[in-house]
């Protein structure tokens, strides 16, 4: 496990909230075709586009930092609807890679700054991923061979902190406004608030439990249900 971070948590002013969102951004991945039958691939490289919140026009392609060929369809965003922690696909079997823009008053993109020493399989499950207030943490949730890991890495630095759990896989992640936790999601576990500031990489042991699996309601688990924990 990685304690190459001292504090995971997020104790920098949040980002200001300012009126409603005006713009989202789409991510996928490259598109894939198999001429005459053949079992291997050639990709088409697809660029992450800013559009309008209101009417759905695209505004602007999002530039993609070296070594990164197209992007992936896993993204978080920050809550002043301007920074945004996107993935980049750099070729067939290779590793993703993180990076991070921020959008100008009209929607404009600044130049891609990758998130040092964050790689992920690009061929393993997909990634969960939420931005903290501050938009100084990301935190993310991958599978790994009999669990699921949960990691919060400094953006600037790359430094990260893990915790593991040997029960089922984590679906959702939502920071707390204080960063100093994060509500998340255990398949068959339940839902539960992880203390950023407890010691040890035991994902349970440092997770209060808030609702067990069988007592959560038909309605789906989004950001907004996961913020109801606070």
């Amino acid at each position: 496990m990685a304690t190459s971070l001292a504090s995971a948590m997020a104790t920098s002013s949040p980002l200001p909230i300012i009126g409603p969102p005006r713009f989202f951004v789409i991510a996928r991945a490259p598109l894939a075709r198999f001429p005459n039958k053949s079992k291997t691939a050639i990709f088409t490289p697809v660029r992450p586009a800013v559009h309008d919140a209101t009417t759905g026009e695209f505004l602007a392609a999002i530039p993609l930092p070296a070594g990164v060929r197209s992007s992936w369809q896993v993204l978080a965003a920050a809550p002043d609807n301007r920074t945004f922690v996107l993935s980049g696909w750099t070729g067939p079997d290779s590793p993703l890679r993180f990076f991070r823009v921020h959008l100008a008053e009209d929607g404009s993109p600044s130049d891609p700054i990758p998130v040092p020493g964050l790689e992920s399989d690009a061929l393993g499950a997909g990634y969960i991923l939420a931005l903290s207030p501050d938009a100084t943490r990301l935190a993310y949730a991958a599978s790994i061979p009999g669990g699921a890991k949960i990691s919060v890495v400094d953006l600037a630095t790359g430094q990260r902190r893990d915790w593991s759990t040997r029960v089922s896989v984590v679906t959702g992640l939502a920071w707390a406004p204080d960063g100093q936790r994060i509500a998340l999601v255990v398949g068959g576990w339940g839902i539960g608030v992880l203390d950023l500031g407890l010691k040890g990489s035991d994902l349970l042991a440092a997770t209060r439990l808030v609702k067990p699996s069988n007592e959560q309601s038909s309605r789906p688990v989004d950001h907004e249900f996961l913020s109801s924990c606070w």
